[in-house]
């Protein structure tokens, strides 16, 4: 089950940026737009949240920088991207350490680059 509530109270300017988040198992888009490859769904497939469910609609690949995420959710109804870190993990082959401001990723020749910063607990993917 996947710990995810597209009810949070976020701005509009933040909802189109994306959320680092080890709570989501999959990458979850509501924005159609950010997919360079896009299936949809022929099933009736939902991801369970805090408060309710959401119906899939598809998936597909998204760029974002310094990531190819593949098997990306799209979930019109999603008010935030989310990246699970697990999957960029285990697809990527490199760890996240995490301090009270930043999030980096440490690559396999263990060299570290800071990849998120945290505002109002929550840790936004750093896109420049």
């Amino acid at each position: 089950m996947i710990n995810y509530n597209p009810d949070t109270n976020i701005s509009e300017s933040e909802q189109a940026k994306w959320i680092l988040s080890r709570a989501v198992s999959s990458h979850i888009c509501g924005d159609i737009s950010k997919f360079a490859d896009f299936e949809a769904e022929t099933k009736d497939n939902y991801i369970h949240g805090l408060s309710n469910q959401y119906k899939i609609h598809g998936h597909g690949t998204v760029e974002v920088p310094g990531f190819t995420l593949n098997e990306v959710v799209y979930i019109p109804d999603a008010n935030v991207n989310l990246l699970s870190i697990k999957k960029l993990s285990s697809d990527n082959n490199v760890t996240f350490l995490f301090d009270d401001r930043h999030a980096y990723v440490m690559f396999y020749d263990r060299k570290k680059k800071k990849v998120g910063t945290f505002r109002r607990n929550l840790c936004y993917l750093d896109l420049n």
